[in-house]
């Protein structure tokens, strides 16, 4: 998995908690940004990148959300939270 690069989604499981994207990598969603990541269809795009201070949509401390990856979806621009299985 490429940090940064363009992969594409070949799975959405348990109702958008689960994405297996095409380098076969699959990643944990955080369980309140699953309602966005649930909407995604295979072959979306997407690129997963650290997440940064800047990023303001999510305010919560790290305690509360440990989740350090963002999976940007390229054509709606949302944004989860997700953490690496494989």
């Amino acid at each position: 998995m490429s940090v940064g690069v363009q992969n594409y989604i070949t799975k959405v499981e348990n109702l958008g908690r689960k994405i297996t994207l095409n380098d076969h990598s699959e990643w944990e969603v955080y369980y309140l940004d699953a309602i966005k990541s649930s909407l995604w269809l295979p072959t979306s795009r997407v690129v997963v990148r650290p997440k940064r201070e800047l990023d303001s949509w999510k305010v919560l401390t790290n305690a509360i959300y440990p989740y350090t990856t963002i999976i940007e979806h390229i054509n709606s621009g949302k944004m989860v939270g997700a953490k690496r299985l494989t």
